[in-house]
């Protein structure tokens, strides 16, 4: 039996990932395309995705392991969208994570 790393990672082809920038760049287009829908606007989809990195790398010891990183990152994309057009921002969350989770 496999014993599993100590450090929060996340699992990619099988194998345990600890490397932010890694796993953050390899879902940059992806994170681009849902701010750009959500903000309909390319500079302030390139904010939020600024934006949503600093918070991410922040936190990212709070990732847990086994779970979808692409799915993590994206909530916290949405979440920063809805915290700055507060309740205006019409979000429909399923469809977001449903693209994440694959």
């Amino acid at each position: 039996m496999k014993n599993l790393p100590t450090k929060k990672m996340d699992v990619l082809n099988g194998e345990y990932v600890n490397d932010f920038e890694w796993l953050a760049v390899s879902l940059q287009d992806r994170l681009y395309r849902t701010a750009l829908i959500l903000t309909k606007s390319p500079r302030e989809a390139e904010q939020l995705v600024q934006e949503t990195y600093s918070h991410a790398k922040q936190k990212f010891h709070q990732h847990e392991p086994g779970t979808k990183f692409g799915a993590w990152i994206s909530k916290i994309l949405i979440y920063k969208f809805v915290g700055k057009h507060g309740s205006s921002a019409q979000v429909n969350l399923a469809k977001f994570e449903v693209e994440f989770a694959e």
